[in-house]
C-alpha cells in the first residue's frame, strides 16, 4: 500500500450543509470512472475527506450525521481498496456555537407585511375567509 498521507490544512472549512457534501461526493464518483489512476483526483479526495470531516461541526442531526459519515467511509474505503492512504474522516462533534442566531421574538406581521393587516384583507382558515372587520 502506498504510504501518500496528504497532511491536513489548518485553513480548510467544512461543507455549509449536508447537500454541499453530497454535491460533491457526485463529482468525485463522475471523476472517479475516468481519473482514478492520477494523484490529482486522490488529493481531491483527500481535500473532500478534510472537509467532509470538518462539516460535523455545523450538524446536530443524527440521521445528517449518519448520512455525511456514510459518504466520507465509503472514500475512506475505496482508497483503501487502491492501495491509497488518506487522513482521518471522523466527523468533528457538533459545535452549538457556530449554530446561526434565531431572532427571539417573532417578526410582528410576519403575514401581512411591516404596516400589519388592511381592513381589506381577511384572515385566512382553510375552510372560511372572515374579514377583519367581522371580528
Amino acid at each position: 500500500m502506498s504510504e501518500q498521507l496528504v497532511t491536513p490544512m489548518p485553513n480548510e472549512s467544512g461543507f455549509p450543509s449536508l447537500a454541499a457534501l453530497r454535491a460533491s461526493h457526485s463529482k468525485l464518483l463522475d471523476a472517479h470512472h475516468t481519473q482514478a489512476a492520477s494523484d490529482a483526483f486522490w488529493q481531491e479526495v483527500a481535500h473532500f475527506l478534510r472537509r467532509g470531516s470538518r462539516s460535523g461541526a455545523l450538524m446536530d442531526r443524527e440521521e445528517d450525521r449518519w448520512a455525511a459519515q456514510s459518504l466520507l467511509d465509503y472514500w475512506i474505503a475505496t482508497a483503501y481498496s487502491m492501495g491509497r492512504a488518506m487522513p482521518d474522516a471522523a466527523l468533528v462533534d457538533f459545535d452549538p456555537t457556530l449554530a446561526p442566531v434565531l431572532p427571539v421574538e417573532p417578526p410582528s406581521a410576519p403575514f401581512f407585511g411591516p404596516s400589519g393587516p388592511r381592513k381589506s384583507q381577511g384572515m385566512v382558515n382553510m375552510d372560511v375567509i372572515v374579514p377583519f372587520s367581522l371580528l
